[in-house]
């Protein structure tokens, strides 16, 4: 439900840059160190919206992945204290996946 409501506020917010930059045709130079380039400022607001948003997915992702590999590395951790723990209590060994 979180991610319904997430992505549906980020489609507004999306949805509202391109509705207030429609009116924004006016040119605008954007200059950097190589050179300069003549656009709209509509096509400015977009683009620049669209990178951020890939962005800010990409080090969400990142984040993701790094707590996945935190997730394994631990479970995999447990599952050997869990046969020890066993071991020790003379217990016999049992599968962890259930059949």
């Amino acid at each position: 439900m979180l991610r319904i409501i997430a992505w549906t506020f980020c489609l507004g917010i999306f949805c509202a840059t391109v509705a207030l930059s429609i009116p924004n045709v006016q040119s605008v130079t954007l200059q950097y160190y190589l050179g300069s380039v003549q656009l709209p400022l509509a096509v400015l607001l977009v683009c620049t919206l669209g990178i951020g948003m890939i962005l800010g997915i990409g080090f969400n992702l990142l984040w993701v992945w790094n707590l996945y590999r935190k997730y394994t590395s631990l479970s995999k951790r447990h599952q050997q204290l869990q046969r020890e723990f066993d071991r020790a209590l003379g217990r016999p060994a049992q599968d962890t996946l259930p059949q």
